[in-house]
């Protein structure tokens, strides 16, 4: 369910986010986010890329007019929804 906790982690910056499920595969390494808006101007992919923590190197561009979604996010083994540092306990 890694997918619905990426949806809502997004949610709480009011982007608007679903589970899809599963990848076709499932040896991701790395998460995937996909563009298929083919905007620079006004896109969330900056804010999704940063609140997701994907790298550059794993941003693909592949416009599509006839796209049922904006962005598409496939969840590498190494997510991790947690972005702020973790306490240490002594």
């Amino acid at each position: 369910n890694w997918d619905r906790v990426a949806a809502e982690r997004l949610a709480w910056d009011s982007l608007l986010a679903y589970g899809a499920g599963s990848a076709d595969r499932t040896d991701y390494t790395d998460t995937i986010l996909i563009d298929h808006t083919g905007q620079t101007k006004g896109s969330s992919l900056n804010d999704i890329a940063s609140i997701l923590n994907v790298r550059q190197e794993n941003i693909i561009y592949d416009p599509d007019p006839n796209r049922t979604a904006d962005f598409e996010v496939i969840l590498g083994s190494s997510y991790n929804s947690c972005t702020f540092g973790v306490i240490q306990i002594n």
